[in-house]
Order: C-alpha cells, then sequence, then structure tokens
C-alpha cells in the first residue's frame, strides 16, 4: 500500500481466494490478468465471476497452467487466452502499430522519475523473506 495500492491481496495468506473473489465483486472486476501460470491460474480462474477472462502473458512458476476446471470454462463461460505484447503492437497498419507503440512507451514512462535515465518513481526496500508482508 506504501506503494500506491488501494488494495492488496496476499496470496501466500489462507483464504486470499476468498478474499480476492469478494474483492472482485465489490469493485466489479471481471477480468484477471496472470505472470505466473501454474496452480495460480486456476485459482484466478475460479475467483473470477461468470463470463470473466482470464490473460495469461506469463510463466513465472516455470510451470503451464494447470487447475483449470472444465465447469467453469463450459457452465460459466469464462476464458483463458494468451496475451503476448509484442502480437499486440504489432499487430494492424503501420499508423495503428505507432499508436500503440506510443500508447505503451507512455504508461512505461509515467511509473519513470526521468524517463531518460530509468530509475523509478517507486521506493523499494531491501528486506527478508520473513519480513516481505509487513
Amino acid at each position: 500500500r506504501d506503494l500506491g495500492a488501494e488494495h492488496v491481496v496476499v496470496s501466500s495468506v489462507e483464504g486470499w481466494e476468498d478474499s480476492l473473489r469478494q474483492l472482485m465483486k465489490a469493485q466489479g472486476v471481471h477480468i484477471a490478468f496472470d505472470a505466473v501460470a501454474g496452480a495460480m491460474s486456476g485459482s484466478l480462474m475460479n475467483c473470477l465471476p461468470n463470463k470473466g477472462s482470464l490473460f495469461v502473458y506469463g510463466r513465472l512458476s516455470n510451470e503451464g497452467c494447470s487447475n483449470i476446471q472444465p465447469l467453469d470454462l463450459i457452465y460459466r463461460r469464462k476464458k483463458m487466452e494468451g496475451f503476448f505484447l509484442t502480437s499486440w503492437i504489432m499487430a494492424g497498419d503501420s499508423v495503428s502499430m505507432l499508436m500503440r507503440i506510443r500508447a505503451a512507451t507512455a504508461c512505461v514512462h509515467a511509473g519513470l522519475e526521468d524517463p531518460a535515465t530509468g530509475w523509478a518513481v517507486s521506493q523499494f526496500k531491501d528486506c527478508t523473506v520473513e519480513d516481505m508482508w509487513e
């Protein structure tokens, strides 16, 4: 929260899925982005409301997506899709591509104090794993 997040759900805390599900419902969230894959994909899919969508854009767990329940896909009409930034940027004509590159660059630069040097506006502190969530 010190970095500006309004809501934080920690997946190592017992009951995090129920907390995330309630938060998603309260905020009207119907899309999730997954950079981890593995069992996290199934957990996120499970938290999504009916007709929700999960976009997988990474594999930090070094595992494929797992624990996806067929009932989520069939009866609850949830969707899962891969997202590759380069494909998105390169799609369409040259003008569209240039506009997407500028938009993506602006988003990155917004988080940098000085885009020329690349220093982040956010402040991070070194800590042990045990103290990470305090």
